[in-house]
């Protein structure tokens, strides 16, 4: 095994750690600890303990070797196991492998008795040599290490893909003790305490402790459950040393053990030991003290104790304009490419902070490694620490899926503040992602969306077209997209502003999206378990009603396309002056991708379409649609206020089980709306303008309809309508008319109020309708 020279901070004595296999005293208790003086300790794979492995040189390898099972001798999968010998502390666990296409490869780290699995599923392509498929992950974020600890690594084969490893790291982690968080847990209180009987001791805490004293048996076993936050712990246990016992400690899956042999007689105050330095733990996980008495002993346990430690983590690099890829990446010597510092050759790691200073970068930024899974631990940011406007080197050529800043199949990323300018396809483009959180940037003039999550490879529907999850995209602004692409003939750019593909679980946020060519912000093709919430979409949907006007399309739309869309929030949103509709339920492809349960609340839509030349529909729900709710929405001024319509062009079975309450329709230019070809419909308490004499056209088609407490006023009543502000005035028709059975989601308003508590003080407490209740000044 190769490990490099290990030495403790000052004053970090390691005798008072390293004790009878265990840890005695308590040293960490009282100070912080820091280990930023050990280096980082590699073991090269082929010098571990090798079973079914073989090695193979190769000269970009570190070491100029790795370790590969042979598919061709039969040899499906293989362990390499080591002895960790470095110092007493707190690592961070990484493995560098290759991540070929040809196969899914899979692998298990057990490190000191923590195990962590993964697949090899980047399916990096490879052109010729190998080491073009080089990738590394961590498994463990944080994990508290001894000399003489196990680790190994256990691989199995997949079709071509060998499961090669080159390396195991681990890498020494500061930390701090956060005392003033910490949770005892008083061994008299667990149950049940098998053989342990409770002792009466006023040296203990709380004045009691367990032990074996009287039960005639040896050994004992008592367990609990960790009822504190999510986080990581140091854990120590108080105990009696007045006999000579082994004690074993489990918690959150790694045992320690130390022994109780110090014979210190019963009338010592109590002993502590620290058992684990950092340990992951989750509310609800056990832990377990398990005593064996090599003597008939008492075996005494006073308490467990966790403290909170805060792992202090994560370098800062530089990028800068007068800067050279050739430097360490530091403020004083910054790297000079953003593409360089998010190499995977780079140093940069999952906790670290890319820092790009104010300029101009004109270059394709592609994410080329991912983050960590841990708590705390996980993503690497790329922020911009002021004015930084990125440019697309070629914004005329650009291909389908490239964006200016591009990923595929990466993880665990920030990607914070950037303006990005003039790009031939996408601004961010994000494929096959998972966990991304995309903040503050600024798109302008993208040739197509300005920021996109979509499948990289997959085009085919179903959940196989689902290849991205766990995405935020928050505070941005996206601005002219579809400006000028032209990729394939199409002159009208592709995909939308803001756009939403293969999604499991997204949060699309406080974002604002203006001026775009097509539709807003696209939710489609198998996303779902997301919401839409607090964006502004203007000013979109510019070619709608040209001669490639269909594709103009709604400010915010729902879509099912390929694959099933479902569970999605659509609230608080202000959609006004988008050149088509303004929110749209639908799925164009019957068959393949139905839309299920959608929310659509507290929304503001108004100013909406070009009469003779679109629907301008406010609020619209179609075909192959179910389980929608429309509550408590405020649609004023569009070409149509709300369509129901199960007869579209997009065929496929009615809409069904759609719910319309407590909405305001006011001042439609075209017609209140069309309500037709649908099943178990209800429309109810919901407050339309007299501009027409019928509350909505067609009513053929209908089965399982009930319309009730629908009303129609000349004028709303509200606080002023000429500047655009929907919210009521104290003579508002819409007060206190709505019904009380809305759900918890939808009982509070656009600006946070609760609604059906009587704000207006006439002694009725009933909600109002629409997306404002009213509340006296």
């Amino acid at each position: 095994m190769n490990s490099s020279d290990t030495t403790f901070s000052p004053g970090f004595d390691s005798s008072q750690l390293v004790a009878n296999d265990g840890w005695e005293g308590d040293p960490l208790s009282q100070m912080n600890y820091s280990m930023s003086s050990m280096p980082t300790l590699r073991y090269e794979a082929e010098d571990l303990e090798l079973i079914g492995y073989d090695t193979v040189y190769n000269n970009a390898s570190s070491g100029n070797n790795h370790i590969f099972l042979n598919k061709g001798n039969n040899i499906l999968s293989g362990t390499a196991t080591g002895v960790f010998d470095g110092g007493a502390g707190t690592y961070r666990v990484k493995v560098g492998y290759y991540d070929q296409a040809s196969g899914v490869s899979s692998a298990t780290v057990n490190v000191a008795g923590q195990s962590q699995s993964f697949l090899f599923e980047e399916d990096i392509p490879v052109a010729s040599n190998i080491s073009e498929a080089e990738t590394s992950r961590f498994t463990h974020s944080i994990i508290g290490l001894k000399p003489g600890d196990v680790f190994q690594i256990e691989g199995h084969v997949n079709e071509f893909e060998k499961a090669r490893f080159d390396y195991i790291e681990f890498i020494p982690v500061e930390a701090t003790l956060q005392t003033e968080t910490t949770l005892r847990y008083e061994a008299e209180e667990f149950e049940p305490l098998g053989n342990f009987g409770v002792e009466s001791n006023n040296d203990a805490s709380a004045g009691e402790n367990i032990s074996l004293v009287g039960s005639g048996q040896s050994s004992g076993t008592v367990a609990g459950i960790f009822d504190g936050e999510t986080g990581i712990y140091q854990v120590k246990v108080g105990y009696f040393n007045d006999d000579v016992s082994t004690a074993t400690v489990t918690v959150g899956g790694q045992s320690r053990s130390f022994q109780l042999d110090e014979d210190l007689g019963s009338a010592e105050p109590i002993t502590e030991s620290v058992t684990h330095l950092a340990v992951e733990l989750q509310n609800g996980d056990s832990f377990q003290i398990e005593a064996q008495s090599n003597l008939n002993g008492p075996a005494r346990f006073d308490y467990i104790e966790f403290v909170a430690v805060n792992p202090n983590v994560g370098s800062t690099y530089y990028v800068s304009p007068n800067g050279s890829d050739n430097n360490s990446g530091t403020q004083q010597q910054p790297w000079k490419t953003i593409n360089h510092a998010v190499s995977r050759d780079s140093p940069v790691t999952a906790g670290d902070t890319i820092l790009v200073q104010p300029g101009t970068y004109t270059e394709l930024i592609t994410l080329d490694k991912s983050g960590y899974e841990g708590i705390g631990l996980d993503h690497i940011t790329l922020k911009a620490n002021g004015n930084v406007i990125l440019k697309d080197p070629d914004p005329i050529n650009g291909d389908f899926k490239e964006g200016v800043i591009q990923s595929a199949g990466k993880s665990y990323w920030i990607i914070d503040g950037f303006r990005i300018e003039n790009t031939s396809w996408a601004g961010i483009s994000l494929r096959d992602a998972n966990n991304m959180i995309v903040q503050n940037n600024h798109t302008f003039e993208s040739g197509a969306s300005g920021i996109i999550i979509m499948p990289d490879t997959y085009f085919w529907g179903g959940n196989n077209e689902v290849t991205s999850s766990d995405i935020k995209i928050l505070g941005n602004t996206i601005e002219r997209a579809n400006w000028g692409w032209s990729g394939n003939g199409d002159t009208t750019g592709t995909q939308e502003a803001l756009s939403i593909w293969g999604v499991d679980g997204f949060e699309v946020a406080n974002n604002i999206v203006k001026e775009g060519t097509r539709e807003g912000i696209d939710i489609k093709t198998g996303s779902r378990n997301g919401s839409v919430h607090n964006n502004i979409v203007t000013d979109v949907a510019q070619i709608s009603g040209t001669y490639a006007g269909y594709r103009g399309g709604p400010a915010i739309y729902v879509d099912g396309n390929r694959a099933n869309t479902f569970n999605i929030d659509v609230y608080n949103n202000l959609v006004y002056n988008n050149t088509a509709d303004g929110i749209v339920i639908a799925d164009e492809v019957p068959g393949k991708g139905d839309v299920r349960d959608i929310r659509v609340y507290n929304n503001v839509v108004y100013d909406n379409g070009i009469l003779g030349v679109n629907g301008g529909v406010g609020i619209k729900v179609t075909s192959n649609v179910s389980d929608v709710e429309v509550i408590n929405n405020t649609v004023v001024n569009n070409i149509q206020s709300i369509v129901i319509d199960g007869t579209d062009f997009t065929g496929g079975h009615k809409p069904f089980d759609i719910l319309v309450r407590n909405n305001i329709f006011a001042d439609p230019i075209f017609r209140n709306g069309l309500i037709e070809d649908a099943n178990d419909l209800v429309l109810d308490n919901n407050l339309f303008t007299d501009d027409f004499s019928v509350l909505y056209e067609g009513g053929t088609g209908l089965t399982g309809f009930v319309e009730t407490n629908n009303i129609q006023v000349a004028t709303v009543g509200f606080l002023n309508s000429a500047a655009n502000d929907y919210r009521l005035s104290s003579v508002s028709a819409a007060i206190d008319i709505g019904s009380d059975l809305i759900p918890d989601y939808a009982s509070i308003d656009i600006d946070g109020i609760q609604r059906d508590k009587d704000g207006d003080g006439d002694g009725i407490a009933a909600p109002d309708v629409g997306a404002y209740e009213y509340t006296v000044a």
